[in-house]
């Protein structure tokens, strides 16, 4: 079913080309990867070279349904190690979606460090590093440090502020 003036849009699919790709120009790259690349091959025309990706970056935001589809559930990171474990928590934490920290957190089965918290400092995340704050989440100069060298000054400004 075509996208005209008479019918109502059912999926992606059902709209015009021009349409999805204005409406993939106002989402992320990870928004797009899991929005998109599951429609198929027809859609995977329309996008210029390299925009759909197959990666899906932790760092960036990432829906929580699709954070949880792939995260949430028993044994989801048993083939990681402990080091896999405790980045997979720093980068998601970076990315400051807190219901995809909690859910890192809760099923890597790591605790909360200052790397965590440095993660979330410098990518100027000012939500997860409350969040972090709340959970008793460990930090010192290093949470500072991090978020100075990446120029996050509101962030060094409420570090020093919560003291």
């Amino acid at each position: 079913m075509a996208c005209n003036g008479n019918a109502e849009a059912t999926s992606l699919l059902d709209l015009l080309p021009e349409l999805q790709l204005r409406i993939a120009s106002f989402l992320t790259s990870n928004d797009i990867t899991l929005s998109f690349r599951p429609i198929g091959k027809a859609t995977l025309a329309l996008f210029p070279d390299g925009a759909l990706k197959a990666i899906v970056r932790l760092s960036e935001p990432i829906p929580p349904w699709a954070y949880t589809s792939k995260w949430a559930f028993p044994d989801a990171t048993r083939h990681l190690n402990l080091r896999q474990r405790r980045q997979l928590v720093a980068l998601t934490a970076s990315s400051g979606v807190v219901a995809n920290i909690a859910t890192a957190v809760q099923h890597a089965g790591v605790t909360l460090t200052a790397e965590v918290f440095a993660a979330a400092a410098a990518s100027g995340q000012l939500p997860a590093c409350t969040w972090l704050r709340d959970q008793r989440c460990s930090w010192g100069w290093t949470v500072m440090a991090a978020a100075a060298r990446q120029g996050r000054l509101d962030v060094c400004q409420w570090l020093h502020t919560a003291g």
